[in-house]
């Protein structure tokens, strides 16, 4: 069986802990009495903490392509030519997609509900009592 470094690990653990610490954190300060609270608190904290964890690594996807790219063309390797073409073009569809649901998203909110909040996307809360 193949052994994981330390820093293979502590990656992994770092991306699994940080909406748990984020969630707990924001739990302490202003508290979760009822189940609803608890999926306010939910939402407003780990999911927007996802939510920039996949939007830079997209962007990370598409710089480490930019870089791959360029340094596979100076030493003329074309192979890596391919993987930094790649890695751009999927960090791109990536951070597309993620723009475009949050367009959509926002989209529907002003026609469902108006334009009341034009910056952040809001969750309709729903009465569990």
């Amino acid at each position: 069986m193949k052994k994981l470094s330390f820093l293979k690990i502590s990656i992994i653990l770092t991306v699994i802990l940080s909406p748990v610490y984020v969630f707990s954190a924001t739990g302490a300060r202003e508290g979760a009495e009822t189940f609803a609270s608890l999926v306010s608190l939910f939402t407003n904290s780990v999911m927007s903490a996802v939510g920039g964890l996949l939007v830079s690594g997209g962007m990370l996807a598409f710089l480490y392509g930019v870089v791959e790219y360029i340094w596979a063309r100076r030493n003329g390797d074309s192979k890596g030519l391919e993987d930094g073409n790649r890695f751009m073009a999927w960090g791109l569809i990536g951070l597309f997609i993620m723009f475009s649901v949050y367009g959509i998203i926002k989209l529907g909110q002003g026609i469902l509900f108006g334009n009341k909040d034009v910056t952040t996307i809001s969750i309709p809360n729903i009465k569990l009592k």
